[in-house]
């Protein structure tokens, strides 16, 4: 081959091998332009005016729980998105794998203007100000949450009026950067109980495949003026390998405020959720609720204890839907089982005022076997139900449900001082 043939097809597979390394560079410029300081300077900015314009909101107090103010309704969820777009920048660009996370926290609250103060007082019961405040007492909390994984957990939250809201951010490592992997959050709501607050707790439960996990989270319901809310729970799966984040269990019940913090912990197994609890008798009041699940893989199953002792398991025996009940009752008798339980249950739900109320009786040991125990559940101008159950290492069985004593049953009330 000619010496000029050959200098032209080097030439030209040196301007093809050139081309092909800046088409391949060219993200590489995008993200170092995206990672630019004035990027996110910009976006905290964009964060902290849009808090400026929602502390300038004005709430109205409305019934039993306040209404968020119409200038609002659209700055809140703006302000949250907001918060995200920064920490994920800052995430991306500021922060290596083996950050500090008292570092990155500082440096958070630093570029957002975080302003809470351990003395700030979001959540408060009984009567609020004519104009509460919207925004105020942002704070920022920075965690490794578990030591196992790399992952860094962002938990954010500001001041609505009587409560808070709160988002949680979770990053993994991959790919040689930090990547948002969960964003936990509320989506709009026109009222302070579709925020995320009250209570706000989470954890990591690591998969049965290395590398894999879960996120189970909860949160309460903020309310003005009652210590009675709701709470949600949810077992969430994150994004990963393009698929977006998925609930895969969720579960919604009442709680009672103030009297007990809620905790969410994980157990072997799974995890576990304890709060205070409304019971059926208006006279006790409360109990504690105790909500334990097994995971695996993506299958979520509440499992015993549900309860702390015989009188609380028989409540919540009668308060669960029968699918969850049955399992915790004697196969022998489910017939007569369910029947009682569709029976009282429906007492429970009625609101009409000819309805018996139903209160518990005595908490009697029985002589014929130390697990045998049983309840007494009365009814107004009824005859009683004597519920005989049978007590495990941290389970109960529902044996049978009749409306005679037991004759082995007697004794004093072991439940009296409860």
């Amino acid at each position: 081959m000619p010496i000029f043939r050959r200098v032209g097809v080097y030439a030209v597979m040196r301007s093809l091998l050139v081309a092909c390394i800046l088409i391949l560079a060219l993200p590489l410029v995008a993200a170092a332009q995206n990672c630019a300081r004035a990027n996110l300077l910009a976006t905290a900015d964009n964060a902290r005016t849009i808090r400026e314009e929602l502390m300038d909101a004005k709430g109205d107090p409305n019934g039993m729980n306040y209404d968020i103010p119409d200038d609002a309704e659209k700055l809140v969820p703006a302000l949250k998105s907001a918060l995200t777009s920064t920490i994920d920048t800052y995430m991306r660009c500021e922060v290596g794998e083996a950050a500090d996370v008292v570092e990155t926290q500082n440096a958070l609250i630093s570029v957002l203007g975080a302003d809470w103060k351990e003395s700030s007082q979001v959540v408060e019961a009984g009567p609020q100000p004519d104009d509460p405040e919207f925004g105020v007492a942002l704070r920022i909390q920075v965690t490794r949450p578990e030591p196992s994984l790399p992952l860094i957990a962002v938990q954010t939250s500001f001041g609505i009026g009587c409560g808070e809201d709160n988002v949680l951010l979770i990053y993994e490592w991959r790919d040689g950067r930090w990547q948002r992997s969960i964003e936990w959050k509320s989506g709009e709501y026109k009222e302070i109980s579709g925020a995320f607050g009250d209570f706000f707790e989470f954890v990591i439960l690591p998969g049965e495949t290395p590398g894999t996990w879960l996120l189970a989270a909860a949160h309460g319901m903020p309310w003005c003026t009652s210590r009675w809310s709701e709470f949600d729970l949810q077992v969430v799966q994150p994004a990963r390998s393009g698929a977006p984040q998925k609930v895969i269990f969720e579960k919604e019940n009442e709680y009672v405020r103030f009297e007990l913090d809620p905790e969410l912990k994980q157990v072997e197994g799974g995890f576990e959720l304890r709060l205070q609890q409304g019971m059926i008798d208006m006279d006790v009041m409360t109990r504690l609720g105790i909500y334990r699940y097994k995971v695996s893989d993506d299958r979520v199953e509440r499992v015993q204890p549900v309860a702390s002792n015989g009188r609380d398991f028989v409540d919540e025996w009668i308060q669960s839907n029968w699918s969850q009940a049955k399992g915790w009752s004697a196969t022998a008798n489910i017939e007569s089982l369910e029947a009682e339980h569709m029976r009282i249950s429906e007492i429970w739900h009625s609101h009409s005022e000819s309805s018996p109320l139903l209160t518990f009786g005595p908490v009697l040991a029985c002589a014929d076997d130390s697990k045998h125990f049983q309840v007494e559940l009365d009814e107004d101008f009824e005859a009683s139900t004597y519920f005989q159950i049978e007590q495990s290492l941290d389970s109960f069985t529902m044996v049978t449900a009749l409306r005679t004593s037991h004759p082995m049953c007697n004794g004093e009330d072991i439940m009296s001082n409860h």
